[in-house]
């Protein structure tokens, strides 16, 4: 539940670079999983693992870019599982501090591996797609509430027994 908000917001973005589509490990959606474009599919998992789905996807080659939101050690071995010779793991994930991946298939692969935490630079050109319309981020609003009730709010979303995407406060 914590990857989840990373997950829908890397997915709209992604979707917004052109059409590619997006694998999320999973079986039945959430309430607050919404279409990521209506241009862009989002694929469910029907293999046995999440790097066998894309290997079908991709016939055998892997993606040149995987993105791995969920910060988990086996989520993290599907993304090299899942990615291309000479591709890229961009890790953004972070629940558990490590995560152990077959480092001959990595080496061998020649995959780069790059971190991503907040911004690097692009919060004006994400601020301009949500203002242009090309991400709509009325699904990912689960309440609005008054700047008061802002520490409630917080506890809420910590405590993670509400399916909560965000929460906006308004003074």
């Amino acid at each position: 539940r914590l990857g989840a908000d990373v997950t829908v917001n890397a997915g709209t973005l992604v979707s917004c670079t052109g059409k590619m589509p997006v694998l999320r490990k999973g079986g039945t959606p959430s309430p607050h999983e919404t279409p990521l474009s209506h241009e862009t599919p989002v694929l469910r998992e029907t293999a046995s693992t999440l790097a066998e789905a894309v290997l079908d996807l991709t016939e055998g080659r892997g993606v040149h870019t995987a993105f791995e939101v969920v910060g988990l050690p086996e989520t993290f071995a599907a993304a090299v599982a899942a990615t291309r010779t000479g591709g890229t793991i961009v890790a953004v994930g972070n629940i558990q501090p490590r995560a152990e991946f077959d480092l001959q298939q990595f080496i061998a692969s020649e995959l780069t591996v790059t971190g991503s935490y907040a911004s690097s630079g692009e919060f004006e050109q994400c601020i301009d797609l949500v203002a242009s319309g090309r991400i709509d981020v009325e699904p990912l609003i689960s309440e609005v509430r008054p700047l008061r009730e802002g520490a409630e709010a917080f506890e809420r979303l910590l405590a993670g027994r509400e399916r909560l995407l965000k929460v906006v406060l308004e003074p």
